[in-house]
């Protein structure tokens, strides 16, 4: 499987998720996962469009984020996240359980945040926060919200239509995070 191209793993997850009932739910999310673990020695450059604030990478691990996010039936599998050793498809993983509501990844989401190799994946932990976050995470959110740097290009991209100076992704997923967090925790 890792030689085939990532379009057809894509593809593949797509099928997966779309099947909505709760038939095999468990196996669909184990082999997301795997896949997942297997994607940092793929070249997952291939089939994807130029002209986003994502890279290539991301692209595709944007993808299976959304799709594990789709299998609600599948929690036991969902906890099985790739080894630390796996790339961003452990990252991935955590920030699919943060969208579904897993309070216990609010650890793993501040690690991926405070990570400056970690790209678009600061601004999805961020959003994660934003989910399950708690009072105690209102000062990191507060901090990204208004001084983050990452801007929303990346080298070699062709930049979209996009205001200048570029999108801050962390800043603006921290703003977002800090408003929800701070309205189900009741805060001022």
């Amino acid at each position: 499987m890792r030689t085939e191209p990532m379009w057809v793993r894509g593809s593949a997850a797509e099928v997966l998720v779309a099947d909505r009932t709760a038939a095999l739910a468990e196996k669909k999310a184990r082999a997301i996962v795997c896949a997942l673990g297997d994607m940092a020695a793929m070249d997952l450059s291939v089939g994807t469009s130029r002209g986003t604030i994502l890279t290539p990478e991301e692209f595709w691990y944007d993808r299976f984020i959304g799709y594990l996010c789709g299998l609600w039936e599948a929690n036991s599998q969902m906890e099985l996240t790739p080894a630390p050793g796996a790339g961003r498809g452990r990252d991935a993983v955590v920030i699919a359980r943060s969208r579904r509501g897993d309070r216990d990844v609010a650890a793993e989401l501040l690690r991926i945040i405070q990570d400056p190799q970690a790209g678009m994946f600061r601004s999805w932990a961020a959003e994660g926060l934003g989910k399950i976050g708690t009072k105690d995470h209102v000062e990191i959110l507060t901090r990204l919200a208004q001084s983050d740097e990452m801007r929303g290009y990346y080298p070699g991209s062709l930049p979209p239509p996009l205001p200048d100076p570029p999108v801050r992704p962390v800043r603006v997923a921290a703003h977002q995070a800090l408003n929800e967090t701070k309205a189900r925790e009741h805060l001022p």
